[in-house]
């Protein structure tokens, strides 16, 4: 520091100054225009660490860092410097946070208050100023907490990267000690590609631009053995915006990264075994058809080839198997439908008013003999969707509730649409027979039927059509009901459903 220089105050003056300056609970630094200390109170000298009298004669720009560039216009030099050229103009001089220097050269953050005061024949400035730093003992209790936290691994880094200061989650996650981490660089928790890839030094930079980088990736612990984890890097500024160092929180997520690894290969075979268990679905419903059409050409080969006509009760028989042989040739019709559903498929863009009109033209039969009114009640959107499929879902919707009907009252079947943010949801509303609550939760399972075939015909397939279809396009279907007045079918059609899922080639030959 610069040397002691005597004053010209009279020292009944200082003390009366002194007397005064010590009523203030803030630290008073009074100097000359040179920046050289004449007066100071106890308060400064416990800021800046100095004993009683040290201070007094030295050069106020000692109490400020050495290395502050001469570019932080409201920093160090440049500050104290203004500060003298403002007073000496009369004007007081006030200023935002800037970094000060302990005697021990710890820096600390302190906010001045300045002015031009006239003592005697000397013209003065007196500074106010006060500790804007984190308390010592505050910040001891800060680094005791972050350092028993154990789930963590945090350490703090300088502006060039080296580690200052570290927890003990550090040693656990990472199996570092303490004289192990503290100076070294930090790219040591990355692996050696990593460091050869500049990324250490990528995330400071990112954090020193935005504030905060984040990455998660593979870590390497002191053994060399990896572990999967996510990384915050966070930079702390003093109050100009130079960056004085970093914050590093790491968080072990190997147990996560395996479950999601063990999910993922999970719901790959379990696609794989979906999608044998199609194929096989297939085939088997496939092969199933020949033994059935032998055993309808051979009733029809004994009743054309038979010399004598046969009873009454042997025609019977002949009629109970060819009905249970159309029947379970229906029943794997059904299948082998169900099975193709959203195969060989492409995704387009499909009309859905169109689609209506067109599911109508086809059951215009039915409508006309059974007087039934279909409204559209919202207009209805152009959706991406497989065609087919989606004609085959509204239309078995509809037929059901032309086919669910009382005979005392003509089918009323309304048709809603609306939009919701990621998926356009559907409801056909109608006034049949409903379905009782119980049955709810079964109506959409394959065969499953809740009337008896005398009354109302069909396989029991059409529902689990329905819901394979909107599963398809990664939708949700329920119904609502009261029995005896009717039923609404609600349905879901997502609007972004993945390319992966769009469309899923069979890996088998199909046979026409």
């Amino acid at each position: 520091m610069s040397q002691s220089v005597k004053t010209s105050l009279p020292i009944t003056e200082i003390e009366a100054y002194k007397a005064i300056c010590s009523a203030f609970q803030d630290a008073v630094i009074v100097t000359d225009f040179q920046g050289v200390i004449v007066l100071v109170n106890k308060r400064a000298e416990e800021i800046f660490g100095f004993d009683a009298g040290e201070m007094i004669g030295y050069s106020v720009e000692n109490l400020f860092p050495e290395e502050l560039s001469s570019k932080q216009l409201e920093s160090g030099h440049d500050y104290i410097h203004n500060l003298i050229g403002e007073c000496a103009s009369g004007e007081s001089a006030q200023s935002s946070v800037v970094t000060a220097c302990r005697k021990n050269k710890k820096e600390i953050f302190v906010n001045i208050n300045s002015n031009l005061v006239k003592i005697g024949e000397q013209d003065l400035i007196v500074s106010f100023i006060k500790d804007v730093t984190i308390s010592e003992n505050l910040e001891l209790r800060f680094h005791k907490m972050v350092g028993e936290i154990q789930d963590y691994s945090i350490v703090f880094l300088d502006a060039n990267g080296e580690i200052t200061n570290w927890n003990k989650g550090v040693e656990r996650i990472l199996g570092y000690s303490e004289k192990e981490i503290i100076s070294k660089k930090w790219g040591i928790f990355f692996s050696e590609e990593e460091q050869n890839g500049v990324v250490p030094e990528m995330l400071l930079e990112k954090a020193s631009v935005n504030g905060r980088a984040e990455h998660e990736g593979w870590l390497v612990r002191k053994d060399g053995s990896l572990f999967w984890a996510s990384l915050i890097l966070t930079a702390i500024y003093n109050n100009s915006g130079r960056v004085l160092g970093f914050s590093k929180v790491t968080r072990n997520l190997t147990e996560r990264k395996r479950s999601e690894e063990m999910v993922r290969s999970q719901a790959e075979e379990l696609q794989l075994k979906n999608k044998e268990l199609e194929n096989f679905t297939y085939i088997a419903s496939h092969d199933l058809q020949e033994p059935l059409s032998t055993v309808t050409s051979m009733v029809e080969l004994i009743r054309d080839e038979s010399d004598f006509k046969f009873s009454e009760d042997t025609e019977e028989y002949f009629s109970f198997i060819e009905e249970a042989v159309s029947r379970m040739r229906n029943l794997i019709k059904g299948l082998l439908k169900y099975s193709r559903l959203g195969r060989n498929r492409e995704l387009v863009n499909v009309n859905l008013q169109e689609l209506i009109e067109d599911v109508q033209q086809d059951l215009s039969n039915r409508i006309k003999a059974k007087g039934a009114i279909i409204e559209v009640m919202d207009p209805l959107p152009d959706i991406k969707g497989f065609p087919v499929e989606l004609r085959l879902l509204f239309q078995n919707i509809i037929g059901n509730a032309l086919k669910f009907i009382s005979p005392k009252r003509k089918p009323h079947i309304r048709i809603f649409a609306s939009e919701f943010t990621n998926y356009w949801k559907f409801a056909i509303e109608d006034n049949g027979i409903g379905i009782k609550e119980n049955y709810l939760s079964k109506i959409f399972v394959i065969f499953q039927r809740l009337h008896d075939k005398s009354l109302y015909e069909g396989d029991g397939i059409g529902l689990a059509h329905c819901k394979k279809i909107v599963d398809i396009h990664e939708g949700t279907i329920w119904a609502e009901s009261e029995f005896g007045s009717g039923a609404t079918f609600h349905f879901t059609i997502s609007k972004n459903f993945k390319s992966t899922a769009e469309v899923e080639k069979a890996s088998m030959v199909f046979v026409n």
